[in-house]
């Protein structure tokens, strides 16, 4: 920035002196010191933006806002761990088994992902689905895992109803190509349904653990709503699979 403005008339522009400008004459030289300024806001900008798609793979400190980190830090091993603002708690603090699950969870939505991929003419749009719904967990991991008063939540990706309204919908389109239910049924019948239905047990857990979480601490009620309509939409898109690929989903019965 040295080439486009003199040092002390930068020192003037950001407030940190109070020395008379060597050029307070030279208009063509403030210009250029205001360019830069310009310029390096907007670099500013796109950093942050991709701050927020990768937060999992960066260090908050309380020096500057991040900074990139080796995989492995090795400030986990007293057993702590740290939010996205820089503060640290106890990896067995209730926050992490929550954000924790929805991680677990996230994983199995990938296996699900792949195995109804191997299956392009049948299941492709379900495997689609499953990649937003995995968005969706990391954006909602996110959120989970900065503290309520942290000035960093305004800077993650927004979380609204329309997550929950795209899962209904989805529901009620696979319903009206689904035979109806008449009894309980088994996971199983074929390996991507099974999967799903994998995924439903976690995302339950999920929820079950959040809930309990949300009785003293704070949590976004779309988190909530999200999760226990997931668990619907993935035993929803688990028959639809089975229904597709020929399969009767596995019916309980009692002995």
């Amino acid at each position: 920035m040295g080439d486009l403005c003199d040092l002390s008339l930068i020192t003037y522009v950001m407030g940190e002196g109070r020395e008379p400008l060597r050029h307070r004459d030279t208009e063509a030289n403030f210009q250029n010191c205001a360019g830069a300024v310009e310029g390096l806001c907007a670099s500013v900008s796109l950093w942050l933006s991709a701050l927020r798609a990768e937060w999992r793979y960066l260090v908050w400190t309380s020096k500057s806002p991040c900074a990139m980190a080796k995989i492995y830090t090795k400030t986990g091993d007293d057993g702590t761990t740290g939010l996205i603002d820089g503060s640290r708690v106890r990896k067995s603090d209730p926050r992490l088994n929550g954000y924790g699950t929805v991680d677990e969870l996230n994983a199995a939505a990938g296996l699900a992902a792949v195995a109804t991929s191997a299956e392009p003419a049948r299941l492709a749009d379900v495997a689609a689905r499953l990649a937003e719904v995995q968005s969706d967990l990391f954006t909602i991991g996110s959120h989970l895992a900065t503290p309520e008063d942290s000035p960093y939540r305004s800077s993650l990706p927004p979380l609204d109803e329309t997550i929950i309204t795209r899962l209904e919908m989805q529901i009620d389109a696979a319903e009206t190509e689904l035979p109806i239910l008449r009894n309980f049924v088994l996971p199983g019948g074929t390996e991507p349904s099974a999967r799903l239905h994998l995924a439903r047990t976690i995302c339950r857990r999920a929820e079950r653990l959040l809930v309990e979480y949300a009785m003293d601490r704070q949590v976004p009620a779309v988190v909530l709503t999200y999760l226990n309509r997931l668990s619907d939409w993935l035993f929803v898109q688990a028959r639809l699979c089975n229904h597709r690929l020929g399969v009767p989903d596995v019916p309980w019965r009692s002995r």
